[in-house]
């Protein structure tokens, strides 16, 4: 399926396949928390994403369209660097959105990109 909530809910093991390759198998609870905790941050900055990939506590980072998406441990942590860096350059953060572990996050750090609907 492509709907991790489903799956979530519905199943007792999960594959998480992408092009024919079995990427990680388990129940929900140990897929999700083999992710360790790492969420993602997503905003709309005029930052660019290499000054981000920088900030302290940052496992990675990357544009989608106009968001930029922050990996990290310590989200508190790092929401309050992003602002002192846009801050210090007459800049702001804004449209922040904090995903905690899930499956769907799972499969976007297990592939670098969302599920989709190959129908």
């Amino acid at each position: 399926t492509h709907y991790m909530e489903e799956a979530e809910n519905l199943c007792d093991r999960i594959g998480i396949i992408d092009h024919g390759k079995m990427l990680a198998l388990d129940t929900p609870a140990e897929l999700v928390k083999s992710l360790d905790g790492l969420s993602r941050i997503s905003t709309v900055t005029p930052l660019s994403v290499e000054e981000v990939a920088q900030l302290p506590g940052v496992h990675s980072a990357w544009q989608e369209q106009t968001r930029i998406n922050v990996r990290c441990y310590d989200v508190p942590g790092v929401i309050t660097k992003l602002h002192e860096l846009a801050s210090a350059q007459g800049m702001k953060v804004e449209g922040l959105t904090v995903h905690e572990p899930n499956l769907e996050e799972l499969f976007l750090n297990l592939t670098g990109q969302r599920i989709r609907d190959d129908n």
